[in-house]
């Protein structure tokens, strides 16, 4: 993977980030991923791709009915790394209120590009 920095501040790409998360659209969402992406949000298993990266996300959303990210606080590790501190909040399809914290640490490529993420939670237990 490529070492050289973004020409956008981390913090500001991790804003965007977060809030075409939010929008749950696919399309915009994909572009922020390389062909080979490594995505890891537990409790499944690292996913490589930008094909398996959007069919996670697909089934992702189809478990919610809504949710949710807030950024609670965001620490630069370095020039292209970022730890995201979020809160996130919704509703699974079966009508089950979901709340968690979590912490995504995001490497991004020179052209702002995010080429790896992998999620730490507080609770994986509401996954099972």
């Amino acid at each position: 993977m490529t070492s050289a920095f973004p020409t956008e501040p981390v913090s500001q790409l991790a804003r965007q980030f977060i809030q075409d998360l939010n929008s749950r659209n696919l399309e915009r969402l994909m572009s922020w991923f390389l062909e080979d992406t490594q995505l890891w949000i537990p409790p499944a298993p690292l996913v490589q791709g930008s094909k398996r990266i959007t069919l996670l996300l697909k089934l992702i959303f189809r478990r919610y009915t809504d949710i949710q990210w807030e950024i609670v606080e965001l620490y630069q590790a370095s020039e292209n790394i970022i730890l995201v501190e979020m809160r996130s909040t919704g509703t699974f399809t079966s009508g089950k209120k979901y709340e968690n914290n979590l912490i995504s640490l995001i490497k991004y490529d020179s052209a702002g590009k995010i080429f790896y993420i992998s999620d730490f939670f507080k609770n994986t237990a509401v996954f099972l």
